[in-house]
């Protein structure tokens, strides 16, 4: 997630992403046997996707935030984009390269967790 956040922040664009979220990511895609290349590869074929068809819908553009959340049912990934309205790029771009730290640590947490219940 953290190339996906780093990514859109140069575009000026915000990525926030619920632990529900990351619970999704992890189940649909992680491995044990290949470690984090299934994860990637999930992220470009599911998250980017669909980032990228709305960025070409124009339902986000500079100065938004995309969140991503999972479903009620939490079967899968939901999208919602809210404008900021000005918000400076550099001051967020900040804010999420240490989101995107945190998210990472988050799901290295995750992997570690899952690993030791086995």
């Amino acid at each position: 997630m953290k190339d996906v956040a780093s990514r859109l922040a140069q575009t000026g664009i915000a990525l926030a992403v619920s632990d529900a979220a990351l619970d999704i990511v992890l189940t649909e895609s992680y491995d044990p046997v290949y470690g984090a290349r299934p994860i990637r590869r999930w992220l470009e074929k599911k998250v980017v996707t669909e980032l990228s068809k709305m960025i070409l819908r124009e339902e986000i553009d500079e100065n938004s935030t995309v969140y991503i959340d999972a479903s009620l049912d939490g079967a899968e990934l939901t999208y919602r984009v809210e404008k900021n309205g000005g918000m400076p790029v550099l001051g967020r771009s900040q804010i999420y390269s240490l989101r995107s730290q945190m998210i990472l640590w988050n799901i290295n947490y995750k992997i570690k967790t899952k690993q030791n219940k086995k």
